[in-house]
């Protein structure tokens, strides 16, 4: 990859939403440490009960939130992926090789810095449509081997778009990683059902399966 890119050196300010995002994310695992110090099972709990659960495997679980009357809704996911932080840190970071192992991710672009963060805009495939959305990325490093991604919405096809992705070393087996990924999605307009599904949950295992296809490709590295 040639284009400048999230790291965990990355020290630019997250925007409220995505800051809220990830110290949610890592004080819920931290707790979740603290109780159920070799449980990786455990981890597989979100840290309220708003929503529905729509997906559950020993792998991951899925829920998603809807706000009533609107085109609101949030997809949240966590699950373990069988690698290292760093590796599935290079694995979410990758944004302009999306194509190449995301789930109907039809291209990417590489649209410059802000701040000296990253944007991209990609082009989502959806049956007939591609929707067509700009991001910009921050990252950080909020505690040794863990990783923090989080995306804002610049411009698109849809009305918003944010969520963040946190990544930490499962407790339970040093060989495997717990990730955390919330997605919040707006699209300000009428669509399907199962194009809103496809947006937020219908397409997360998939995702999931990409990753981890993604990180066993992989060379080794020495680092953390």
């Amino acid at each position: 990859m040639n284009e400048p890119h999230c790291t965990g050196d990355n020290k630019i300010p997250l925007k409220p939403l995505a800051l809220r995002f990830d110290i949610a994310g890592f004080v819920f695992f931290g707790l979740l440490l603290s109780i159920h110090p070799l449980s990786a099972a455990s981890l597989m709990t979100f840290p309220d009960s708003s929503g529905k659960i729509v997906a559950r495997t020993s792998a991951y679980v899925i829920r998603l939130i809807e706000t009533p009357n609107s085109s609101v809704k949030t997809a949240e996911a966590l699950f373990v992926i069988q690698g290292s932080p760093a590796a599935c840190n290079d694995v979410i970071v990758d944004f302009g090789n999306y194509p190449e192992f995301m789930p109907n991710i039809r291209w990417a672009r590489f649209e410059g810095c802000r701040d000296g963060a990253p944007l991209y805009r990609f082009g989502f495939k959806v049956a007939l449509w591609t929707i067509r959305y700009t991001n910009i990325f921050h990252c950080g490093k909020p505690c040794d081997k863990c990783y923090s991604i989080a995306w804002d919405f610049i411009e698109g096809d849809i009305k918003k778009t944010t969520g963040s992705w946190n990544i930490r070393p499962d407790p339970a087996d040093p060989g495997r990683t717990l990730i955390n990924y919330k997605a919040y999605i707006e699209t300000g307009m009428p669509v399907p059902g199962w194009v809103r599904d496809l947006l937020t949950t219908k397409s997360i295992p998939r995702m999931i399966e990409a990753i981890g296809k993604r990180v066993e490709r992989l060379p080794p590295r020495s680092t953390p």
